[in-house]
């Protein structure tokens, strides 16, 4: 079965059902590039909106492809864990089931021919009526059983509170190479019958999902508290902080760009070789947790003014590691252990290699290592444990009552480790 079959075909159980196969943000095609989805009136960019509010979530892409298309969407409620629920679309939508994407421009001055789509959600046509997680299919030229692109968002209804932090006091070591989130939700004047069959609590750091915790019950249960204190799932590795490099223009060169060419017909850009990090001290970077931010210098418009270029990374090491595979990771990759993100071992030049095609701007990255064939690595290989890095964790609350047919978004909330940032 191909990996398509096997998504439509998970994609149609119930949501009660835990498969392996889950919604994510991410590209179908080899055309689509730089697909994001945010919320651009929070602080930190995430997906999620606030039922009942004027908040809205934006998607934007590029397609590649030199030939005219037209895109239509179609938007799935799911279940906590990104399958699609039970629920008829009149139970979660207002408006039309399938909608076309008509804001669209096309690159100038670019070598790169693209056009450059955006949709804002909800709109005139679709607007959700309840809270949870959401799906937006992208189809291109009303090929409707084939994806081009995926993109998830969220839909909050407030109605518990949060207190945490994420500390390097961990039951594994303190101040080493982990970091351990603890957090009680309070939810008075909300109710809550069985917390330990009703509440779903998805924990992510840097909206990475390889290391994403789903927790089904509570590690204790007060009056109208919900506690998940020194629990073993939410210890996480600490990591380093994330390396970073612009290419908004190629005439002035960022810190990390050894040279930015144009080889005919495009631009090309060459990272300087990386350095093994995971036996140096904690040096302080700033960065944006994995996120890309695309930029021209004195453009206005630099969705339409980002030129595309084929960007080198290099990180040298005499042999190669035996029985691992190393990845570039962040939301460049779409945060994703694929082959697309896999580096090649060039035994000439005794390095990993990987040329990844990005749009202008600044990039966040980080080196992972996986045994062959698996998706569960380690940062620590090439980049270290360092309890001082400045992660940031997502928590997502979610309630499904007995009876009831999908799973509520009722709380959200992002906490830092290191930083001044917590509540």
């Amino acid at each position: 079965m191909n990996w398509h079959k096997a998504f439509l075909l998970f994609a149609s159980l119930a949501c009660s059902v835990l498969m392996h196969a889950q919604y994510t943000t991410r590209s179908w095609s080899n055309n689509i590039k730089s697909v994001q989805i945010a919320n651009y009136h929070r602080t930190p960019y995430y997906p999620v909106v606030e039922l009942n509010s004027d908040e809205n979530v934006q998607l934007s892409f590029d397609d590649l492809n030199s030939d005219a298309a037209t895109y239509s969407y179609r938007i799935t409620h799911c279940t906590a864990n990104w399958q699609k629920s039970s629920l008829q679309e009149s139970e979660y939508m207002t408006g039309f089931t399938t909608n076309y994407i008509d804001q669209v421009s096309t690159s100038s001055n670019t070598y790169f021919t693209y056009d450059h789509y955006e949709l804002t959600i909800p709109n005139d046509n679709w607007q959700f009526t309840i809270s949870g997680n959401y799906v937006i299919e992208v189809f291109k030229d009303n090929e409707s059983s084939t994806p081009a692109l995926t993109a998830c968002f969220m839909v909050v209804e407030p109605k518990v509170g949060f207190k945490g932090e994420a500390t390097a006091r961990t039951n594994i070591s303190y101040q080493n190479k982990y970091q351990q989130v603890n957090f009680t939700i309070d939810y008075s004047g909300y109710n809550i019958k069985d917390p330990y069959n009703e509440v779903v609590v998805v924990v992510e750091q840097n909206r990475r999902q390889d290391n994403k915790v789903t927790l089904t019950s509570p590690d204790y249960w007060e009056k109208n508290k919900l506690r998940y204190q020194n629990n073993q799932q939410l210890i996480f590795e600490a990591g380093n902080e994330y390396r970073t490099f612009d290419i908004s223009s190629e005439r002035v060169l960022s810190d990390r760009v050894e040279s930015i060419e144009y080889h005919n017909p495009y631009f090309h850009a060459t990272l300087y070789p990386d350095e093994w990090r995971n036996k140096l001290q904690y040096d302080f970077i700033e960065d944006v947790s994995g996120r890309y931010i695309v930029n021209v210098q004195f453009s206005d418009q630099p969705e339409v003014d980002g030129d595309y270029y084929f960007t080198h990374f290099t990180l040298p090491v005499e042999q190669p590691l035996i029985d691992n595979d190393v990845y570039i990771i962040g939301e460049l990759t779409e945060n994703a252990i694929t082959p697309d993100a896999r580096m090649q071992y060039n035994p000439q030049k005794q390095c990993y290699q990987k040329t990844l095609l990005l749009k202008q701007g600044g990039y966040n990255y980080l080196y992972y290592v996986a045994p062959k064939g698996k998706t569960k690595g380690t940062l620590q290989t090439v980049e270290g444990n360092l309890w001082q890095t400045q992660n940031e964790y997502a928590i997502y609350v979610y309630h499904c009552p007995f009876g009831s047919k999908h799973h509520r978004l009722i709380g959200f909330t992002t906490l830092w480790a290191n930083t001044a940032s917590n509540y």
